[in-house]
């Protein structure tokens, strides 16, 4: 009986985990379509690149790594990353 009282609460702490993890990648999700809208307000002429800078400026490593050399972070380019 106590081993299944403690299976079913791993089952509930995994279903919490679960929800958990879904709202803050919703809520991550909806900071993003806010700031792209703000974005795209501001600046209508804008890239994705422009916007990537913008609302992740430490992925920017504008003229940090060689003098005029200019790159975003790989993964904002790879289609599985999320």
């Amino acid at each position: 009986l106590e081993s299944l009282r403690r299976r079913m609460q791993d089952e509930q702490q995994v279903l919490e985990a679960e929800t958990m993890s879904r709202e803050a990648e919703e809520a991550c999700l909806n900071v993003c379509r806010r700031h792209l809208h703000e974005f795209l307000q501001e600046t209508p002429d804008g890239t994705y690149e422009d916007w990537l800078r913008s609302l992740h400026p430490e992925n920017d490593y504008e003229g940090k790594l060689l003098e005029g050399f200019s790159e975003l972070d790989h993964r904002f380019f790879v289609k599985e990353s999320d």
